[in-house]
């Protein structure tokens, strides 16, 4: 009789007693961006560390940097000779545009008045080509577009039509000129990061230099191959991707590419150690994963 009133006490106590609180799914939800949080914070400060690793060259639209040792140079390496000849190549395609959405229609209003300002603008520049400091070939060159294009738009005036025929000759005529300012371009383009790579280069000592990595900071609309990446892939060997060199597309300032740089070693060097694949987080984490599941869902 007394084991059975004990029990009934200890029943009655145990169930008087405030039972422990299950977490609930908001103090889970709390817990778990704590700690995503922090662990960002760890891989932040991960991946920056990785650019004191040896030198780094930002390559910019028109400017490259160097940085090396806590200490950086930022150098404007782009000759005037070719921004002149890019601009100058900007004549004939502003041309191009201007007359192709009215291609095949009658010169209205709108239209003449803006050709008679393009004239008026190539007819201003002609005497000014000689200031420019171009050889003499060279030009004779940009005479030849100019010359070309002032008359296309005076026979286009005249005939108070923007013919297929008339533009196509046009094209045919200055079509040579623009390749010839695309060549001389490159060259005064590449010749110059060479010149400013090798100085660089001569100024560090080899293992250094040999630890270099390059983010080449792309065009907002690649379409094309980007001179100064072509040339680091020549120069470091297209094994160089991914690992001494990279691109950044659609990035401006030196800032955000030094980021992308930053994060591409940091996850190839964190693929490497979880998944024995340096390229593992490059083509996505997921990747692998969607592609079985886009199978399973919409067919292989």
């Amino acid at each position: 009789m007394n084991a059975i009133l004990i029990a009934i006490v200890l029943l009655v106590c145990a169930s008087a007693s405030p039972q422990a609180q299950e977490p609930s799914l908001k103090e889970a939800e709390a817990r778990l961006a704590a700690i995503n949080a922090l662990a960002r914070g760890h891989y932040a400060r991960a991946r920056d560390s990785v650019l004191a690793d040896g030198p780094v060259i930002v390559i910019e639209a028109e400017a490259a940097t160097l940085l090396h040792n806590g200490t950086s140079e930022r150098v404007a390496y782009l000759p005037a000779r070719y921004r002149h000849f890019k601009a100058l190549g900007h004549v004939a395609l502003g041309l191009w545009a201007l007359v192709e959405p009215r291609l095949g229609q009658p010169v209205d209003t709108a239209l003449g008045a803006a050709l008679t300002a393009y004239r008026a603008e190539l007819d201003g520049l002609l005497p000014h080509v000689g200031a420019l400091g171009l050889r003499w070939d060279d030009a004779s060159r940009q005479r030849e577009i100019l010359t070309a294009s002032i008359a296309y738009i005076d026979a286009a005036l005249k005939a108070e039509r923007a013919t297929v025929e008339a533009r196509a000759e046009w094209a045919d005529a200055v079509g040579p000129a623009l390749l010839g300012n695309a060549y001389d371009a490159a060259e005064a383009q590449l010749g110059a990061l060479h010149t400013l790579v090798e100085r660089w280069r001569t100024g560090l000592p080899p293992d250094d230099w040999a630890k270099l990595r390059v983010v080449v900071l792309g065009p907002n609309r690649p379409r094309e191959a980007h001179p100064p990446l072509a040339y680091f892939q020549r120069r470091l060997g297209e094994a160089a991707r991914g690992s001494h060199l990279f691109s950044a597309d659609n990035v401006t300032t030196s800032e955000g590419g030094l980021e992308i740089l930053a994060a591409a070693i940091s996850d190839r060097r964190l693929a490497y150690d979880f998944f024995r694949n340096s390229e593992r987080l490059s083509r996505g984490l997921l990747m692998d994963a969607t592609i079985r599941h886009l199978d399973r869902l919409l067919g292989p």
